[in-house]
C-alpha cells in the first residue's frame, strides 16, 4: 500500500525509539489518523500480547468515526481483524481497545486511570481534556514486556495524538512549543496539511475550497491563529464530527435503503435542484436529486419512495412556499397526506430560552444544536457540507434570524437545496436546547432584511 510522505516520516521517527509523545496537528484530510492507525495495527500484527488503547471523546464518536476509519484502514491493507465489544482482537493475543474520554462524565479520568497499556492513541485530542493525557503518561509502559520465541522484549511506551488547529491546550503544549523550538526532547510534532495527502479525493478538496475564510485558513492552510466567524451558524468541526458513510452504520440493516422519515425541497427556478433527504431515526441515510420540473411527476416520485421505504405520509415534510405547494397538493389529491413546512410561519419553540424570528430560524437553530451536541449523523456529501458550513445567522432585536436564501445564493452561486431538504428532514427530531449566550451582533451590510425568507 502506498503511503504519504508524512506517514512515512511518522513511521521512521517511531522506529528510532527516541520519542515518547507523537503529536500530529494540522489540516483536515491530511491522513494523520490513518497513519497512526496503520502504525498501531502493524505493531499488533507483528508482536503478540500487545495492549493498545484508542481514546475518543465519546463512545458515539468511536462507533461513528474512529471505528469506521479503523475498518477503512484494514480494508486498504487487505487485512481482517475481529472487532467485538469495542475491541480489535488479533490472533496473536494483541488488542486495540477503543474507549471514551469525556471529562464531564468522568471527572477523575477513571477510563484511562484504570488501564495498563503498551501504547495510547488520543484521536481528535483537541476535543479531550488535557488531564486525560497527563494521566495517560502514567499508564503506558505498564504492559510492555512481551515474549517472542522464548525471548523477552520490552516495547518503548508511546502516546500518539492527532488534532486540528484549535485555540486550546493542544496549541499551547505542542504547536506553540514547536514554533518556539521548546518541545521536550521526547516529543515529536508533525505539522500536516490536506496538500500533504496525495490520495485525497478531488471532490473533498473542492469542497474544502468553499469553506468560510476563517475555517479555510484553519482546516486547509493549517492556520493556528484563526478567528471564528461570529455569524457562521454551523461550525465545520461539528459537521466533521458527525459525518457518516451510507454503509458504515451498524444499527441499520440496509443502510442504503432504510428510512422512516423524509424532507423534500422542490426547485424554484434556474439551476436550483429538487432534493429529497431520507433519515432513519437520527441518522441521514440518503440524498436524492429529482431530475424533473414537473410537480406531478415529482409528487409521484415522493409517493413511490414512501412505498419503497415504508415511510408513513405524515413522516414526510415538504416546503409549501412557492412551487412546493403544488407538489403537496398533488400528493394530497391522491390521499397521500404529507406534512407541509413554511419557514415564514411563527416559531413554535416554547422553551423560553431563545427567540426565533420564524419557523425557519427555529428549525435551523435546532439542527445546529443537534450537530453541536452529536445527536444526529449526516451524510458525507460534499454539496451538503458546503451548504451547511456557509449558512449565516444574526441577532436583531433579540431575535435569531437566518440569512436570506437570495444572499446565500449571491455568495455561493447556488441555492441551499441540500441543506434545506436535510434541515426539514430533521425538523421533528427532538433537540437538546442548552442555554447559550448569544451576543448582539452587527448585521452585515449584504443582508437584505426585507427578503421574505426571514
Amino acid at each position: 500500500m502506498k503511503i504519504t510522505k508524512k506517514q512515512n516520516e511518522l513511521f521512521e521517527k517511531y522506529k528510532t525509539g527516541k520519542y515518547k509523545i507523537f503529536a500530529l496537528g494540522g489540516g483536515t484530510g491530511s491522513a494523520k489518523t490513518m497513519g497512526i492507525l496503520m502504525l498501531i495495527n502493524a505493531i499488533c500484527e507483528s508482536l503478540p500480547g500487545v495492549r493498545i488503547a484508542v481514546f475518543r471523546k465519546s463512545e458515539k464518536n468511536i462507533k461513528d468515526n474512529t471505528l469506521p476509519s479503523f475498518r477503512k484502514m484494514l480494508a486498504l491493507l487487505g487485512k481482517k481483524v475481529s472487532v467485538v465489544d469495542l475491541e480489535a482482537r488479533y490472533s496473536n493475543g494483541s488488542k486495540i481497545i477503543f474507549r471514551w474520554a469525556d471529562i464531564s462524565k468522568d471527572p477523575d479520568c477513571d477510563n484511562v486511570k484504570g488501564g495498563e497499556y503498551t501504547i495510547i492513541f488520543f484521536n481528535e485530542a483537541n476535543q479531550i481534556d488535557r488531564k486525560y493525557i497527563s494521566i495517560a503518561k502514567t499508564r503506558v509502559g505498564r504492559w510492555n514486556e512481551i515474549t517472542v520465541n522464548d525471548k523477552k522484549i520490552k516495547i518503548k511506551p508511546a502516546i500518539f495524538l492527532d488534532f486540528n488547529p484549535t485555540n486550546n491546550w493542544v496549541k499551547e503544549d505542542y504547536y506553540d512549543k514547536h514554533i518556539d523550538s521548546t518541545l521536550p526532547e521526547d516529543t515529536f510534532f508533525q505539522l500536516s496539511l490536506p496538500t500533504d495527502n496525495q490520495f485525497l479525493d478531488k471532490d473533498y478538496l473542492e469542497m474544502l475550497e468553499t469553506l468560510p475564510e476563517a475555517e479555510y485558513n484553519r482546516f486547509v492552510k493549517g492556520n493556528w491563529e484563526y478567528n471564528d466567524d461570529p455569524n457562521q451558524l454551523i461550525k465545520f468541526d461539528w459537521i466533521k464530527a458527525n459525518l457518516t458513510e451510507p454503509n458504515t452504520q451498524s444499527n441499520l440493516t440496509e443502510p442504503n435503503t432504510q428510512a422512516n422519515h423524509a424532507g423534500v425541497d422542490i426547485a424554484r427556478e434556474g439551476n436550483d435542484k429538487s432534493i429529497i433527504s431520507y433519515r432513519f431515526n437520527n441518522i441521514q441515510t440518503r440524498l436524492e436529486e429529482i431530475n424533473t420540473q414537473n410537480l406531478e411527476v415529482a409528487g409521484d416520485i415522493v409517493m413511490t419512495r414512501a412505498k419503497e421505504y415504508n415511510i408513513e405520509p405524515t413522516q414526510i415534510i415538504a416546503d409549501k412556499v412557492g412551487v412546493g405547494g403544488g407538489l403537496i397538493d398533488h400528493c394530497r389529491h391522491n390521499n397521500f397526506m404529507i406534512k407541509e413546512y413554511s419557514g415564514g410561519d411563527a416559531s413554535t419553540d416554547k422553551t423560553g430560552l431563545f427567540l426565533f424570528k420564524n419557523k425557519r430560524a427555529e428549525s435551523h437553530w435546532q439542527f445546529r444544536e443537534m450537530l453541536r451536541l452529536d445527536e444526529i449523523k449526516i451524510l458525507n456529501n460534499p454539496e451538503l457540507i458546503k451548504e451547511l458550513s456557509n449558512i449565516r445567522y444574526f441577532v436583531k432585536d433579540k431575535y435569531i434570524q437566518i440569512e436570506a436564501k437570495a444572499e446565500f445564493k449571491k455568495r455561493l452561486g447556488k441555492s441551499p437545496d441540500y441543506s434545506d431538504a436535510t434541515i426539514m428532514d430533521f425538523t421533528d427530531t427532538q433537540a437538546t436546547m442548552d442555554v447559550i449566550e448569544i451576543p448582539d451582533m452587527p448585521i452585515p451590510e449584504t443582508m437584505n432584511l426585507m427578503n421574505r425568507d426571514f
